[in-house]
């Protein structure tokens, strides 16, 4: 009797799916010749090899899902991170872009790099990617600079000052008295 094949093609009209393998092997069964039945052991075979089959395919399944799972948590993880950074300074050394932003080469071809130091303004996304918008301060210049995540060396601490201010409170002869803030 001739070996069954099933090639998986796509997942439409030409794939043939275990439904479709446990029909076939029941018209196989029923259409046989009764003076050659099929051998036990050649029946256990197709049994066996479909249930490889219906595994291999369960497993193949589960694997999908876990790979788009995690591709999804790695991308909201990433956003997040992103999201992170707006309203800190950062140093950056990023490939210089054109006007298109298209990287810059030398004649050697060479990308060539800059530093870039500022505060993060905002995230734009370029085909899912976080894009960090850079507000950069040069002396009377202020410009927008887009910069990649993983370029991102430093982030800096912004120091802030805090001023005390001495409360006074007003005494019955019209003089005021300061009073400690602690």
């Amino acid at each position: 009797m001739a070996s069954l094949e099933v090639s998986k093609v796509n997942k439409d009209k030409n794939t043939m799916g275990k439904d479709d393998f446990l029909k076939l092997l029941v018209t196989q069964l029923r259409y046989q010749d009764p003076m050659k039945p099929m051998e036990d052991k050649e029946f256990i075979a197709q049994m066996a090899q479909f249930s490889s089959l219906e595994q291999m395919q369960n497993m193949a399944d589960g694997f999908m899902e876990l790979k788009e799972a995690q591709m999804k948590m790695l991308h909201e993880n990433y956003v997040a991170q992103a999201v992170s950074f707006i309203g800190k300074e950062v140093d950056a050394v990023t490939f210089q872009r054109d006007a298109y932003g298209e990287t810059i080469y030398d004649n050697s071809g060479m990308a060539l790099t800059e530093f870039v130091q500022g505060e993060v303004r905002g995230v734009k996304f370029d085909k899912g990617q976080p894009i960090l918008q850079v507000q950069i301060n040069n002396g009377d210049q202020t410009y927008m600079r887009s910069v990649r995540l993983e370029e991102i060396s430093q982030v800096i601490a912004k120091q802030e000052t805090v001023a005390l201010i001495p409360q006074t409170e007003a005494k019955e002869d019209g003089e005021e008295e300061v009073k400690d803030n602690e």
